[in-house]
């Protein structure tokens, strides 16, 4: 066999390879290359560009030497890709951060804190922002990104406004000081001093004047009585309450709802799906355990909204999401997939 021959073999079998390793890595992903660069600068000729794709920008660096410039990005990720969000350069003379000088820092004396803020010999900087010049007293708080000078506190960019700077309760990154409340860095219109968390995960919390469902105020909703029923179902002494969103007509007093699937909710008269009345017995309807795609009541069995005709709701057992049985029929979703009893009505095949 000639060398070219066994050389073309050789670059068929490379590209079989190629081809099922790029079948085997997520969808967008090549097997040997690494996703394009967030960020990146690229010196061409004597002018410096910056791109980014979030947002879309393709900038030239203004007022940079390009003899001296160089990238001073610190690492970023990991695997083959790692590296590659470059925000920050810098030449004899600046700071550059994504494609803009960093205004009075000083390139010599420039240091990463973390990922989140950076310092040179006079001041402590979050991005673009400049902080303050307490660079000594400056520090990290041991909870969330939050961070001091010994006399004011900072998340990321923001500033907090007011005295006695406090982690809210059970918050995760909500914070407060005397006249604001914080989620992050970003203020809420709340009362300081009486705002609280019902349930973080959800996002419910409160003060004396209102109801918050992700730092939206829940119209209506009255903070004194608010109370969990489960989940993100909530109620006051007026209404139920189903991720912020009142489910108008439902009964607070009598109202409850499936562990398994909380789409559903129950009062003493009706049965609602998400925020809307549907046709169900209040006092026998269940949502079948275990597969939550099922419900019954004395009337019927119902696969998601769609009543499966013949099913008797006495004997009727899923066995799974998409499939059950009763006394006559075995069914496949809503349909009938055969008959356990031949005596059955209907035209199916005996099982």
């Amino acid at each position: 066999m000639t060398e070219s021959i066994l050389l073309k073999l050789t670059q068929s079998l490379c590209i079989i390879i190629l081809a099922l390793l790029s079948l085997m890595l997520p969808f967008g992903v090549g097997a040997l290359t690494c996703t394009q660069e967030a960020s990146s600068y690229r010196v061409r000729g004597d002018q410096v560009w910056f791109s980014s794709r979030h947002p879309d920008s393709n900038q030239i660096v203004k007022g940079v030497d390009t003899a001296t410039f160089r990238d001073i990005s610190p690492y970023s990720g990991e695997g083959p890709c790692a590296g590659r969000i470059n925000n920050y350069a810098r030449d004899k003379d600046h700071v550059i951060y994504r494609g803009s000088i960093l205004a009075g820092a000083d390139p010599d004396t420039f240091v990463f804190m973390d990922g989140i803020y950076t310092k040179d010999r006079s001041a402590v900087y979050s991005g673009a922002t400049r902080l303050t010049n307490r660079v000594e007293e400056f520090r990290r708080l041991p909870i969330g990104v939050w961070a001091t000078d010994g006399k004011h506190y900072f998340y990321k960019v923001t500033k907090f406004e007011g005295e006695g700077f406090e982690e809210v309760p059970n918050g995760y990154e909500y914070a407060r000081t005397s006249t604001k409340v914080y989620n992050g860095g970003k203020a809420l219109i709340a009362d300081a001093a009486s705002f609280e968390v019902i349930q973080i995960v959800g996002g419910m919390t409160k003060d004396k004047h209102r109801v918050y469902y992700y730092d939206v105020p829940i119209a209506g909703a009255d903070p004194v009585t608010i109370t969990k029923i489960a989940g993100s179902l909530f109620k006051d002494k007026r209404a139920v309450y189903s991720e912020g969103r009142e489910i108008v007509g439902l009964d607070p007093a009598t109202a409850r709802t499936f562990p398994l699937d909380g789409r559903y909710t129950v009062d003493d008269s009706a049965v609602y799906l998400n925020y809307k009345k549907i046709d169900r017995d209040p006092a026998t309807f269940q949502v079948l355990d275990r597969h939550p795609a099922y419900t019954k009541d004395k009337h019927a069995v119902y696969y998601e909204s769609v009543v499966i005709e013949f099913s008797d709701s006495a004997t009727f057992v899923p066995t799974s999401n998409s499939s059950g049985y009763d006394k006559n029929y075995r069914f496949r979703e809503h349909r009938i997939e055969c008959k356990i009893n031949p005596a059955a009505k209907g035209p199916a095949l005996t099982c």
